[in-house]
Protein backbone atom coordinates (compact mmCIF):
# COMPACT_ATOMS: atom_id res chain seq x y z
CA UNK A 1 0.00 0.00 0.00
CA UNK A 2 1.41 3.29 -0.88
CA UNK A 3 0.74 6.45 1.04
CA UNK A 4 0.00 9.87 -1.33
CA UNK A 5 0.38 12.44 0.60
CA UNK A 6 0.59 16.10 -0.03
CA UNK A 7 3.64 17.97 -0.79
CA UNK A 8 4.21 20.32 2.28
CA UNK A 9 4.35 24.07 1.86
CA UNK A 10 7.51 25.02 2.54
CA UNK A 11 8.68 22.06 -0.65
CA UNK A 12 6.69 23.31 -2.84
CA UNK A 13 7.52 26.35 -2.43
CA UNK A 14 10.96 26.09 -2.05
CA UNK A 15 10.66 23.90 -5.59
CA UNK A 16 8.73 27.11 -6.73
CA UNK A 17 11.48 29.33 -6.11
CA UNK A 18 14.04 26.79 -7.32
CA UNK A 19 12.48 27.01 -10.84
CA UNK A 20 11.86 30.47 -11.01
CA UNK A 21 15.39 31.42 -10.59
CA UNK A 22 16.78 28.51 -13.23
CA UNK A 23 13.93 30.18 -15.82
CA UNK A 24 15.03 33.86 -15.26
CA UNK A 25 18.65 32.80 -15.76
CA UNK A 26 17.85 31.02 -18.44
CA UNK A 27 15.20 33.84 -19.64
CA UNK A 28 18.32 36.25 -19.48
CA UNK A 29 20.98 34.78 -21.19
CA UNK A 30 18.08 34.37 -24.42
CA UNK A 31 17.30 37.80 -24.14
CA UNK A 32 20.59 38.79 -24.66
CA UNK A 33 21.06 36.28 -27.43
CA UNK A 34 17.59 37.26 -29.04
CA UNK A 35 17.95 41.18 -28.35
CA UNK A 36 21.45 41.46 -29.92
CA UNK A 37 20.09 40.09 -33.12
CA UNK A 38 16.97 42.29 -33.36
CA UNK A 39 18.91 45.49 -32.56
CA UNK A 40 21.05 44.62 -35.59
CA UNK A 41 18.35 44.42 -37.88
CA UNK A 42 18.07 47.54 -40.22
CA UNK A 43 14.55 48.42 -39.07
CA UNK A 44 15.88 49.12 -35.35
CA UNK A 45 19.40 50.64 -36.55
CA UNK A 46 17.21 53.13 -38.89
CA UNK A 47 14.35 54.02 -36.15
CA UNK A 48 17.28 54.51 -33.24
CA UNK A 49 19.19 56.89 -35.77
CA UNK A 50 16.45 58.70 -36.29
CA UNK A 51 16.03 58.90 -32.56
CA UNK A 52 19.09 60.12 -32.37
CA UNK A 53 19.20 62.38 -34.68
CA UNK A 54 15.60 64.21 -33.28
CA UNK A 55 17.46 64.59 -30.04
CA UNK A 56 20.41 66.36 -31.24
CA UNK A 57 18.07 69.04 -32.78
CA UNK A 58 16.16 69.11 -29.64
CA UNK A 59 16.82 71.85 -27.11
CA UNK A 60 18.60 68.89 -24.43
CA UNK A 61 21.54 69.21 -26.34
CA UNK A 62 21.65 73.38 -27.37
CA UNK A 63 24.32 74.50 -24.78
CA UNK A 64 26.45 71.27 -24.81
CA UNK A 65 29.82 71.07 -26.74
CA UNK A 66 30.27 69.98 -29.96
CA UNK A 67 32.60 66.93 -28.45
CA UNK A 68 29.95 66.04 -26.24
CA UNK A 69 27.25 65.70 -28.98
CA UNK A 70 29.23 63.07 -30.85
CA UNK A 71 29.30 61.28 -27.54
CA UNK A 72 25.51 61.75 -26.81
CA UNK A 73 24.76 60.27 -30.43
CA UNK A 74 25.94 56.90 -29.55
CA UNK A 75 23.70 56.58 -26.60
CA UNK A 76 20.31 55.82 -26.36
CA UNK A 77 17.59 58.13 -24.75
CA UNK A 78 17.31 57.89 -21.32
CA UNK A 79 20.79 57.59 -20.77
CA UNK A 80 20.92 61.28 -23.55
CA UNK A 81 19.00 62.67 -20.48
CA UNK A 82 21.24 61.66 -17.67
CA UNK A 83 24.23 62.75 -19.38
CA UNK A 84 22.83 66.28 -19.94
CA UNK A 85 21.74 66.56 -16.34
CA UNK A 86 24.33 64.93 -14.96
CA UNK A 87 27.21 67.28 -17.00
CA UNK A 88 25.40 70.66 -15.74
CA UNK A 89 25.58 68.58 -11.82
CA UNK A 90 29.14 68.29 -12.04
CA UNK A 91 30.21 71.63 -12.24
CA UNK A 92 27.60 73.88 -11.14
CA UNK A 93 29.32 77.26 -10.71
CA UNK A 94 31.04 77.25 -14.16
CA UNK A 95 27.10 76.84 -15.32
CA UNK A 96 26.12 79.82 -13.22
CA UNK A 97 28.09 82.04 -15.09
CA UNK A 98 26.90 80.45 -18.66
CA UNK A 99 23.67 81.56 -17.64
CA UNK A 100 24.33 84.59 -17.37
CA UNK A 101 26.37 84.68 -21.12
CA UNK A 102 23.81 82.76 -23.05
CA UNK A 103 20.74 83.35 -23.62
CA UNK A 104 19.03 81.23 -20.98
CA UNK A 105 17.92 84.40 -19.22
CA UNK A 106 15.01 85.02 -22.05
CA UNK A 107 13.25 81.74 -19.69
CA UNK A 108 13.90 83.71 -16.28
CA UNK A 109 13.84 87.01 -14.38
CA UNK A 110 16.59 89.33 -15.36
CA UNK A 111 17.51 90.29 -12.27
CA UNK A 112 17.59 86.73 -11.08
CA UNK A 113 20.00 85.82 -13.57
CA UNK A 114 22.16 88.38 -13.10
CA UNK A 115 22.85 87.96 -9.41
CA UNK A 116 26.34 85.55 -8.66
CA UNK A 117 24.81 84.09 -5.58
CA UNK A 118 22.05 81.94 -7.46
CA UNK A 119 21.86 79.02 -5.15
CA UNK A 120 22.21 75.29 -6.74
CA UNK A 121 18.69 74.78 -5.95
CA UNK A 122 17.36 76.91 -8.21
CA UNK A 123 20.14 76.27 -10.95
CA UNK A 124 19.41 72.60 -10.87
CA UNK A 125 15.38 73.68 -10.56
CA UNK A 126 15.89 75.66 -13.73
CA UNK A 127 17.71 73.03 -15.56
CA UNK A 128 14.94 70.02 -14.46
CA UNK A 129 12.18 72.61 -16.17
CA UNK A 130 14.21 72.76 -19.16
CA UNK A 131 14.88 69.27 -18.95
CA UNK A 132 11.32 68.84 -19.12
CA UNK A 133 10.23 71.28 -21.68
CA UNK A 134 12.73 69.49 -24.05
CA UNK A 135 11.47 66.37 -23.26
CA UNK A 136 7.89 67.30 -24.42
CA UNK A 137 9.33 68.79 -27.09
CA UNK A 138 10.72 65.44 -27.95
CA UNK A 139 7.84 63.39 -27.47
CA UNK A 140 5.39 65.43 -29.10
CA UNK A 141 7.80 64.74 -32.23
CA UNK A 142 5.40 61.85 -34.50
CA UNK A 143 8.45 60.29 -36.01
CA UNK A 144 10.23 60.03 -32.58
CA UNK A 145 7.01 58.48 -31.17
CA UNK A 146 6.70 55.86 -34.14
CA UNK A 147 10.88 55.31 -34.20
CA UNK A 148 10.61 54.67 -29.71
CA UNK A 149 7.33 52.30 -30.12
CA UNK A 150 9.26 50.40 -32.98
CA UNK A 151 12.32 49.43 -30.40
CA UNK A 152 10.14 49.39 -27.59
CA UNK A 153 8.34 46.97 -29.20
CA UNK A 154 11.38 45.21 -30.12
CA UNK A 155 12.85 44.36 -27.08
CA UNK A 156 9.10 44.02 -25.41
CA UNK A 157 8.94 40.97 -28.21
CA UNK A 158 12.88 39.94 -26.51
CA UNK A 159 11.34 40.01 -22.85
CA UNK A 160 8.33 37.99 -24.15
CA UNK A 161 10.04 35.42 -26.23
CA UNK A 162 12.79 34.95 -24.06
CA UNK A 163 10.86 34.17 -20.80
CA UNK A 164 7.98 31.61 -22.77
CA UNK A 165 10.97 29.86 -24.43
CA UNK A 166 12.38 29.64 -20.91
CA UNK A 167 9.31 28.51 -19.51
CA UNK A 168 8.20 26.11 -22.22
CA UNK A 169 11.73 24.49 -21.64
CA UNK A 170 11.89 23.92 -17.63
CA UNK A 171 7.74 23.49 -16.67
CA UNK A 172 6.40 21.86 -20.00
CA UNK A 173 9.79 20.12 -21.70
CA UNK A 174 11.56 18.73 -18.63
CA UNK A 175 8.66 17.02 -17.59
CA UNK A 176 7.99 15.22 -20.35
CA UNK A 177 11.20 13.70 -21.18
CA UNK A 178 10.98 12.96 -17.14
CA UNK A 179 9.94 9.73 -15.38
CA UNK A 180 8.60 11.19 -12.54
CA UNK A 181 7.12 13.89 -14.77
CA UNK A 182 8.86 16.85 -12.63
CA UNK A 183 10.45 20.18 -13.13
CA UNK A 184 14.14 20.21 -12.06
CA UNK A 185 12.93 21.80 -8.84
CA UNK A 186 10.15 19.52 -8.03
CA UNK A 187 13.08 16.36 -8.15
CA UNK A 188 15.29 17.86 -5.75
CA UNK A 189 12.66 18.93 -3.57
CA UNK A 190 11.45 15.12 -4.04
CA UNK A 191 7.75 16.05 -4.62
CA UNK A 192 6.07 15.45 -7.62
CA UNK A 193 2.34 15.52 -9.74
CA UNK A 194 -0.05 12.90 -10.10
CA UNK A 195 -3.10 12.04 -11.15
CA UNK A 196 -5.56 13.41 -8.23
CA UNK A 197 -8.34 10.85 -9.57
CA UNK A 198 -6.17 7.53 -10.20
CA UNK A 199 -2.77 9.13 -7.94
CA UNK A 200 -1.20 7.24 -11.51
CA UNK A 201 1.77 9.35 -13.19
CA UNK A 202 0.51 12.55 -14.86
CA UNK A 203 0.29 12.50 -18.75
CA UNK A 204 2.00 14.67 -20.99
CA UNK A 205 -1.40 16.49 -22.17
CA UNK A 206 -1.76 16.63 -18.51
CA UNK A 207 1.66 18.48 -18.34
CA UNK A 208 0.63 21.00 -20.96
CA UNK A 209 -3.08 21.89 -20.12
CA UNK A 210 -1.36 23.03 -16.40
CA UNK A 211 1.24 24.87 -18.45
CA UNK A 212 -1.31 26.87 -20.35
CA UNK A 213 -3.47 27.55 -17.08
CA UNK A 214 -0.09 28.77 -15.51
CA UNK A 215 0.24 31.37 -18.45
CA UNK A 216 -3.34 32.38 -18.60
CA UNK A 217 -4.72 33.00 -15.02
CA UNK A 218 -1.14 33.69 -13.28
CA UNK A 219 1.15 35.34 -15.84
CA UNK A 220 -0.82 37.26 -18.82
CA UNK A 221 -3.84 37.92 -16.53
CA UNK A 222 -1.85 38.40 -13.43
CA UNK A 223 0.14 41.11 -14.89
CA UNK A 224 -2.84 43.28 -16.08
CA UNK A 225 -4.47 42.90 -12.66
CA UNK A 226 -1.79 43.56 -10.40
CA UNK A 227 -0.63 39.48 -9.65
CA UNK A 228 -3.92 39.05 -8.67
CA UNK A 229 -4.43 35.59 -10.28
CA UNK A 230 -0.79 34.59 -8.60
CA UNK A 231 -1.99 35.93 -5.32
CA UNK A 232 -5.03 33.72 -4.99
CA UNK A 233 -3.37 30.76 -6.46
CA UNK A 234 -0.75 31.00 -3.71
CA UNK A 235 -3.75 31.47 -1.51
CA UNK A 236 -5.03 28.61 -2.56
CA UNK A 237 -2.19 26.06 -2.35
CA UNK A 238 -1.98 27.80 1.51
CA UNK A 239 -5.85 26.95 2.24
CA UNK A 240 -7.38 24.52 0.64
CA UNK A 241 -7.16 21.36 2.12
CA UNK A 242 -5.87 19.25 -0.87
CA UNK A 243 -3.50 22.24 -1.29
CA UNK A 244 -4.49 22.53 -5.09
CA UNK A 245 -4.95 25.59 -6.96
CA UNK A 246 -6.83 26.91 -10.11
CA UNK A 247 -3.31 25.19 -12.56
CA UNK A 248 -3.80 21.84 -10.50
CA UNK A 249 -7.71 21.45 -10.65
CA UNK A 250 -8.51 22.46 -14.10
CA UNK A 251 -5.22 19.75 -15.05
CA UNK A 252 -6.93 17.00 -12.43
CA UNK A 253 -3.44 16.73 -10.80
CA UNK A 254 -2.27 17.15 -7.10
CA UNK A 255 1.71 17.37 -5.58
CA UNK A 256 2.60 14.90 -3.72
CA UNK A 257 5.43 14.04 -1.61
CA UNK A 258 7.83 11.46 -3.36
CA UNK A 259 9.58 10.72 0.11
CA UNK A 260 6.89 8.27 1.26
CA UNK A 261 5.64 6.62 -1.75
CA UNK A 262 10.19 5.86 -2.22
CA UNK A 263 9.78 4.51 1.65
CA UNK A 264 6.44 2.23 0.92
CA UNK A 265 8.36 0.72 -2.44
CA UNK A 266 11.01 -0.16 -0.29
CA UNK A 267 8.64 -1.82 2.10
CA UNK A 268 6.61 -3.65 -0.13
CA UNK A 269 9.76 -4.93 -1.51
CA UNK A 270 10.83 -6.14 1.86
Amino acid sequence: MKRYVNAPLPKRFGAFLLDFFIIIITATFFFSVLSNILTETQAFKEAHQIMNDILIDSHLFEYQDEDKLDVVKEENYSTAVKLYYEDYVKDIETYKHKMTESKLFDYMNGDFVKKETVSDEKVLDFYKTMMGEAILEVKSDERYEFCYQLTYNYLTYSVVISVLFAFLIFVVLVPFISKRRSTLGQRVLDITLVNSDTFEKVTKTQIAFRAIIILIIEIYIGTYSMFLGAIISVLMIIFRKDNRSFHDIFANVKMIDYHFVKLDDEINKK
